[in-house]
Protein backbone atom coordinates (compact mmCIF):
# COMPACT_ATOMS: atom_id res chain seq x y z
CA UNK A 1 0.00 0.00 0.00
CA UNK A 2 1.11 3.21 -1.37
CA UNK A 3 0.80 6.52 1.14
CA UNK A 4 -1.54 9.44 -0.30
CA UNK A 5 1.91 11.71 -0.54
CA UNK A 6 2.91 9.24 -3.86
CA UNK A 7 -0.52 9.10 -5.54
CA UNK A 8 -0.39 13.17 -5.00
CA UNK A 9 2.95 13.76 -6.78
CA UNK A 10 1.35 11.35 -9.60
CA UNK A 11 -1.83 13.62 -9.97
CA UNK A 12 0.39 16.35 -9.24
CA UNK A 13 2.34 15.05 -12.31
CA UNK A 14 -0.33 14.62 -15.02
CA UNK A 15 -1.31 18.02 -13.97
CA UNK A 16 1.94 19.73 -14.60
CA UNK A 17 2.18 18.02 -17.84
CA UNK A 18 -0.97 19.51 -19.05
CA UNK A 19 -0.24 22.95 -17.73
CA UNK A 20 3.04 22.76 -19.62
CA UNK A 21 1.10 21.53 -23.12
CA UNK A 22 -1.34 24.29 -22.27
CA UNK A 23 2.07 27.19 -22.26
CA UNK A 24 3.69 25.75 -24.81
CA UNK A 25 1.44 24.31 -27.60
CA UNK A 26 -2.13 26.37 -27.15
CA UNK A 27 -2.58 26.02 -30.52
CA UNK A 28 -2.82 22.35 -30.37
CA UNK A 29 -6.25 20.68 -30.74
CA UNK A 30 -6.03 18.43 -27.46
CA UNK A 31 -4.78 21.45 -25.27
CA UNK A 32 -8.00 23.28 -25.88
CA UNK A 33 -10.54 23.75 -23.15
CA UNK A 34 -12.91 21.67 -25.19
CA UNK A 35 -10.80 18.75 -24.84
CA UNK A 36 -9.11 19.46 -21.53
CA UNK A 37 -12.26 19.55 -19.59
CA UNK A 38 -14.35 16.55 -21.61
CA UNK A 39 -11.11 14.47 -21.27
CA UNK A 40 -10.73 14.92 -17.56
CA UNK A 41 -14.25 14.28 -17.07
CA UNK A 42 -14.24 11.18 -18.67
CA UNK A 43 -10.99 9.60 -16.69
CA UNK A 44 -13.01 10.59 -13.29
CA UNK A 45 -16.31 9.55 -14.15
CA UNK A 46 -14.63 6.02 -15.92
CA UNK A 47 -12.75 5.74 -12.81
CA UNK A 48 -15.55 6.49 -10.34
CA UNK A 49 -17.28 3.51 -12.31
CA UNK A 50 -14.47 1.23 -11.64
CA UNK A 51 -14.63 2.15 -7.67
CA UNK A 52 -16.65 -0.72 -6.84
CA UNK A 53 -14.22 -2.71 -9.31
CA UNK A 54 -11.27 -1.37 -7.11
CA UNK A 55 -12.90 -1.35 -3.59
CA UNK A 56 -13.76 -5.18 -3.99
CA UNK A 57 -10.67 -6.72 -6.32
CA UNK A 58 -13.49 -8.13 -8.26
CA UNK A 59 -10.50 -7.78 -11.35
CA UNK A 60 -6.59 -8.07 -10.63
CA UNK A 61 -4.95 -4.97 -10.55
CA UNK A 62 -3.49 -4.44 -13.94
CA UNK A 63 -6.44 -5.19 -15.99
CA UNK A 64 -8.28 -2.52 -13.77
CA UNK A 65 -5.25 -0.07 -15.06
CA UNK A 66 -5.62 -1.56 -18.60
CA UNK A 67 -9.50 -1.00 -18.13
CA UNK A 68 -9.05 2.60 -16.79
CA UNK A 69 -6.54 3.86 -19.89
CA UNK A 70 -8.54 1.93 -22.77
CA UNK A 71 -12.28 2.84 -21.61
CA UNK A 72 -11.08 6.72 -21.50
CA UNK A 73 -9.12 6.83 -24.39
CA UNK A 74 -12.19 4.90 -26.59
CA UNK A 75 -14.40 7.49 -25.55
CA UNK A 76 -12.10 10.40 -26.07
CA UNK A 77 -11.63 9.17 -29.73
CA UNK A 78 -15.35 9.02 -29.84
CA UNK A 79 -15.87 12.08 -28.67
CA UNK A 80 -12.76 13.96 -30.18
CA UNK A 81 -11.71 15.08 -27.27
CA UNK A 82 -8.29 13.18 -26.43
CA UNK A 83 -5.80 14.86 -23.79
CA UNK A 84 -3.17 12.59 -22.88
CA UNK A 85 -2.25 13.91 -19.56
CA UNK A 86 -5.78 13.11 -18.68
CA UNK A 87 -4.99 9.34 -19.20
CA UNK A 88 -2.10 9.77 -16.17
CA UNK A 89 -4.88 10.61 -13.97
CA UNK A 90 -6.70 7.71 -14.75
CA UNK A 91 -3.70 5.39 -13.45
CA UNK A 92 -3.46 7.87 -10.28
CA UNK A 93 -7.18 7.19 -9.83
CA UNK A 94 -7.19 3.67 -9.92
CA UNK A 95 -3.44 3.08 -8.31
CA UNK A 96 -4.33 4.99 -5.25
CA UNK A 97 -6.89 4.75 -3.23
CA UNK A 98 -9.68 7.90 -3.28
CA UNK A 99 -12.90 7.71 -2.33
CA UNK A 100 -15.64 8.63 -5.69
CA UNK A 101 -16.42 12.30 -3.52
CA UNK A 102 -12.86 12.90 -4.06
CA UNK A 103 -12.31 12.41 -7.65
CA UNK A 104 -14.89 14.86 -8.03
CA UNK A 105 -13.20 17.20 -5.72
CA UNK A 106 -9.98 16.67 -8.01
CA UNK A 107 -11.68 17.07 -11.38
CA UNK A 108 -13.38 20.53 -10.57
CA UNK A 109 -9.91 21.37 -8.97
CA UNK A 110 -8.02 20.38 -12.12
CA UNK A 111 -10.27 21.61 -14.06
CA UNK A 112 -10.36 25.21 -12.43
CA UNK A 113 -7.10 25.10 -12.46
CA UNK A 114 -6.35 24.39 -15.93
CA UNK A 115 -9.07 27.36 -17.08
CA UNK A 116 -7.40 29.66 -14.93
CA UNK A 117 -3.64 28.81 -16.86
CA UNK A 118 -5.49 28.84 -19.77
CA UNK A 119 -6.62 32.63 -19.38
CA UNK A 120 -3.14 33.06 -18.36
CA UNK A 121 -1.67 31.56 -21.60
CA UNK A 122 -4.16 33.79 -23.31
CA UNK A 123 -2.76 37.12 -21.86
CA UNK A 124 0.81 36.43 -22.15
CA UNK A 125 1.07 34.91 -25.43
CA UNK A 126 1.26 36.97 -28.62
CA UNK A 127 -0.61 34.35 -30.73
CA UNK A 128 -3.54 34.05 -28.75
CA UNK A 129 -6.16 36.97 -28.19
CA UNK A 130 -8.98 37.03 -26.23
CA UNK A 131 -11.06 37.64 -28.93
CA UNK A 132 -10.75 34.17 -30.15
CA UNK A 133 -11.38 32.74 -26.58
CA UNK A 134 -14.96 31.37 -27.71
CA UNK A 135 -13.10 28.62 -30.32
CA UNK A 136 -11.67 26.92 -27.34
CA UNK A 137 -15.19 24.94 -26.64
CA UNK A 138 -15.48 24.52 -30.45
CA UNK A 139 -15.49 20.49 -31.79
CA UNK A 140 -14.09 21.95 -34.71
CA UNK A 141 -11.26 23.65 -32.92
CA UNK A 142 -7.97 23.26 -34.88
CA UNK A 143 -5.93 25.76 -33.73
CA UNK A 144 -3.16 26.44 -36.06
CA UNK A 145 -1.97 22.80 -36.23
CA UNK A 146 0.11 22.31 -39.67
CA UNK A 147 2.40 19.56 -41.35
CA UNK A 148 5.66 21.22 -42.39
CA UNK A 149 7.89 19.71 -44.96
CA UNK A 150 11.87 20.68 -45.38
CA UNK A 151 12.78 20.96 -48.33
CA UNK A 152 16.73 20.83 -49.53
CA UNK A 153 17.40 23.03 -52.76
CA UNK A 154 20.04 21.35 -54.84
CA UNK A 155 22.74 23.46 -55.11
CA UNK A 156 22.56 26.83 -57.06
CA UNK A 157 23.89 27.38 -60.50
CA UNK A 158 27.46 28.91 -60.85
CA UNK A 159 27.86 32.49 -61.17
CA UNK A 160 28.50 33.89 -64.99
CA UNK A 161 31.99 35.04 -63.57
CA UNK A 162 33.07 31.69 -62.72
CA UNK A 163 30.70 29.50 -65.41
CA UNK A 164 32.89 27.42 -68.13
CA UNK A 165 31.04 29.75 -70.99
CA UNK A 166 32.43 33.04 -68.95
CA UNK A 167 35.62 32.16 -69.25
CA UNK A 168 35.61 30.33 -72.57
CA UNK A 169 37.97 32.06 -75.47
CA UNK A 170 40.24 33.33 -72.98
CA UNK A 171 43.31 31.81 -72.78
CA UNK A 172 46.75 32.17 -70.90
CA UNK A 173 47.18 35.71 -71.96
Amino acid sequence: MTTLDEGDLLLFACLGSSAASVVFAPLAKTNSLRSIVAAYLITSVVCVMLSPVHEHEWLPLPLQCFLAVSIPITLMRLTDTMHPAAIGSALAFIIYDRPPQLLVMLLLAIVGLLTVVKILAYAYLEELTFRTFGREFRRSYYGQEMLVTIVERKSQQPDDAESPAATEGQGPI
